[in-house]
């Protein structure tokens, strides 16, 4: 029984450990959607008020939201890269795991960062917004013990986690 309750614990942990790096991704996409929303909605809202008397006033706010919204998607895109890191390179994935798993690779930062000097034009994030990047598959593997799960665009602008094995 104490094998068998062995085998069960590290099937436990390679599930907890791939299940928190797929909530890590799933909760990265969102803040990254959240803020290239934020930025198309300023956008759409400065648009008009540009041949305005307001207009300048306007411009100014954009560019700080710009700056605001370029500092959050750093942030993220950090974080992305040090979860990366240690999901790569740690031997036990970073989540304690004794032995050295089998893994897929961790999926690259592969977005773009809004630039707080960019144009009112050139911050257009509508083509990202309307093609989000594919699934992430990230799995795990320890002697004949394996777990994979799944993050996928479920509807536009969500996403959803599950395991396919």
């Amino acid at each position: 029984m104490i094998h068998i309750r062995a085998i069960a614990q590290r099937q436990i942990n390679l599930d907890r450990c791939a299940g928190s790096a797929a909530h890590f991704v799933r909760h990265m996409l969102r803040d990254l959607t959240r803020s290239h929303l934020r930025v198309e909605t300023s956008r759409l809202a400065t648009l008009p008020l540009l041949p305005t008397p307001t207009g300048p006033a306007a411009l100014e706010i954009f560019r700080k939201i710009l700056t605001v919204e370029a500092m959050i998607q750093r942030a993220i895109k950090l974080g992305w890269e040090e979860r990366k890191t240690r999901w790569n390179d740690f031997p036990g994935v970073g989540c304690g795991l004794r032995n050295r798993p089998q893994r897929s690779r961790f999926p690259d930062f592969g977005f773009s960062i809004v630039s707080p000097e960019a144009s009112i034009l050139e911050t257009q994030s509508s083509s990202y917004l309307s093609n989000p990047p594919g699934e992430v598959r990230l799995s795990l593997s320890v002697a004949k013990l394996s777990t994979e799960a799944l993050v996928e665009p479920e509807k536009i602008h969500e996403w959803s986690v599950r395991w396919s094995r």
